[in-house]
């Protein structure tokens, strides 16, 4: 997962949170559609994916309401769990020691390039089956 290039499915507008009731534009955060992103972590149903050099990442988790295997954004909650952010009353993402209200985009998700996966999955061990006796 940490060499496959993912992609976020649409534009999000955030801001931060400090306290104020203000907001500077040095406070705001924009991620257009698209922007390329890598997997620092990884976890059972969930990746930390970072957007910028340096960057920790932005935690996102499996959808469970999906078919396909589909990463949403996520946050950690204040008993630590992990929760989608489109399902929270209040949409704001935990980054750092941060807080983020998100404007637009609480229901982005990951996505990745076919050829992309088509190449992780060729390089991924294969089964062979069995054959019955014939």
């Amino acid at each position: 997962m940490k060499s496959l290039q993912f992609y976020i499915s649409g534009d999000v507008l955030a801001h931060e949170m400090d306290g104020s009731g203000a907001v500077t534009p040095e406070q705001v955060v924009i991620v257009k559609k698209k922007t390329p992103g890598l997997v620092r972590e990884a976890g059972p149903d969930w990746l930390r994916v970072s957007f910028r050099e340096g960057g920790e990442g932005v935690l996102f988790r499996l959808k469970s309401d999906r078919p396909t295997a589909v990463y949403a954004l996520a946050t950690r909650t204040a008993d630590g769990s992990i929760a989608l952010v489109s399902e929270l009353r209040d949409p704001v993402v935990i980054y750092g020691d941060r807080r983020y209200k998100i404007i637009q985009g609480a229901d982005v998700y990951l996505i990745v390039d076919a050829k992309d996966l088509g190449r992780l999955i060729d390089s991924r061990p294969h089964v062979t089956g069995l054959e019955g006796k014939k």
